[in-house]
């Protein structure tokens, strides 16, 4: 189980790791706006809603949520290959991955888990930092900072009904993200 954990942190953290590159058209920094958007998926029993900010971009695939403050990373984030991944300056891209709860170890916190994978990347060469215990939507859960050779980010980890949630963030400039990030995920809601 502990293998299948860090292979999917592994997995996000490349992804975020292949971020830099030319400048996105009309990025904004997120920190200031309102989250006016609504996703919403049901899919195989599972209803998952969070807002995001106006103008970005949000969908579906292969099993997990993405969102990019443009379509045009958006585009780059769900279609291309881990080697190939290049997000924009300016760019900020997330990935959501849900874990149901019952294949985790029993009686873990989101610290104690995060903890676990933090390791696991940080054995394949990601400078994470230490795992802070955080608040998202009134949850207990925990989030580390990650350094990865182009970018910053976040990741986070926290319970919401029957499953952990796993939120990967990062940006050219993270910095100007890092509130937007807390923002979103303070209105996901899994059922």
């Amino acid at each position: 189980m502990k293998l299948k954990q860090t292979s999917i942190l592994l997995i996000a953290l490349l992804l975020l790791a292949a971020c830099g590159g030319a400048e996105t058209p009309g990025a904004t920094e997120a920190s200031t706006q309102q989250l006016s958007e609504n996703f919403n998926i049901s899919e195989g029993g599972i209803n998952l809603s969070f807002n995001y900010p106006e103008g970005w971009a949000a969908q579906s695939s292969d099993g997990q949520i993405l969102l990019a403050n443009s379509s045009e990373v958006l585009d780059t984030i769900g279609t291309g290959s881990l080697e190939s991944v290049d997000i924009p300056d300016g760019g900020y891209g997330m990935q959501l991955v849900l874990l149901p709860t019952d294949e985790m170890p029993p009686d873990t916190s989101p610290t104690d888990l995060l903890s676990m994978l933090a390791e696991g990347a940080a054995s394949e060469g990601v400078t994470v930092g230490a795992v802070e215990e955080v608040q998202v939507n009134g949850q207990q859960g925990a989030k580390v900072s990650a350094t990865l050779p182009q970018d910053t980010g976040e990741i986070y980890l926290f319970r919401s009904g029957d499953y952990y949630v796993m939120a990967y963030a990062a940006a050219s400039t993270y910095a100007d993200f890092a509130n937007t990030t807390q923002a979103i995920l303070n209105t996901l809601q899994v059922q």
